[in-house]
């Protein structure tokens, strides 16, 4: 019985060692903005720095150093990566600076006693690096060549991909069958989302655009005017020819005549109507 509960005990004990080695090589994350800094932590806890040797690494080595009473001995570091020393925790870190989306990835640290030799193997940290970046936005209101009015709300420049575009006509939600998007990637890694806002009366249009670089979404707005309904009615109906601008002379006359009823004053109507043609060609 004793023997069955020392083996049992055993196992239990070497199940959990093994859990602690697999939970220790599993990469630490950690997530930067563009054109920030990634502090990369290789060792915690070093007592004698004396004849250690720091390597980061990703595709390639990006620093070596070789280190003795807290001072540096050799260096052979890429000119973005600089080393830091805690004394208060006796920490170890590498910093990379001005990140770029390229810059994600796995990187290892390792830490080598070089001095005395032979070369011995201290630890090697795994980090995973997410450079992140944030969305700048625009919105505008274009007029269509058949007479509509389309909202475009660009959202540009971001990292990771998912990226959410709300839509909202006098703080109300529009429907999604209101709008569509389209969404490209960039040279650098980054993304572009475009949407599109069918515009359907005057108002305000605020476009909302929600991202996980973002502690709040980002909006912007813009008021389509009355007038703006209006003009694209009567540009339907326009053309570069004298037929079409006839139509719209007597259209502005009779409905002169008929609102205003300038029975007795034709010069008056017809000068209205001139100064309205006039406003409305020129739109």
């Amino acid at each position: 019985m004793k023997l069955l509960l020392m083996v049992s005990v055993c196992l239990l004990l070497e199940d959990f060692l093994n859990q602690k080695v697999t939970a220790f090589q599993d990469p630490h994350i950690i997530t930067a903005l563009k054109g920030g800094t990634a502090t990369i932590d290789c060792l915690h806890g070093l007592n004698n720095t004396e004849g250690m040797a720091v390597t980061l690494q990703r595709n390639a080595t990006l620093c070596y150093k070789v280190i003795g009473n807290y001072s540096t001995w050799k260096e052979q570091c890429n000119e973005r990566v600089n080393m830091t020393w805690n004394n208060k925790t006796n920490t170890l870190s590498l910093i990379i600076k001005a990140l770029i989306l390229n810059d994600s990835g796995n990187y290892t640290c390792k830490l080598d006693r070089v001095i005395p030799p032979p070369t011995q193997s201290i630890t090697e940290n795994k980090t995973f690096l997410q450079v992140t970046a944030l969305p700048n936005i625009g919105l505008v209101y274009v007029n269509s060549p058949n007479g509509s009015t389309r909202l475009v709300c660009t959202s540009e420049g971001f990292s990771p991909k998912h990226i959410e575009v709300s839509w909202f006509k006098g703080g109300e939600l529009t429907s999604n069958d209101t709008h569509e998007e389209n969404l490209t990637s960039n040279d650098d890694g980054s993304f572009t989302l475009t949407s599109y806002c069918s515009v359907s009366g005057s108002g305000d249009y605020t476009c909302q655009v929600n991202h996980s670089t973002l502690q709040s979404p980002l909006t912007e707005s813009v008021t389509v005017p009355a007038h703006e309904d209006n003009r694209i009615r009567i540009l339907l109906h326009l053309q570069s020819n004298s037929a079409n601008t006839c139509f719209i002379k007597c259209f502005f006359f009779c409905s002169l005549h008929s609102r205003y009823g300038f029975k007795h004053h034709p010069n008056h109507i017809k000068d209205t109507a001139q100064l309205l043609l006039h406003s409305v060609l020129n739109i």
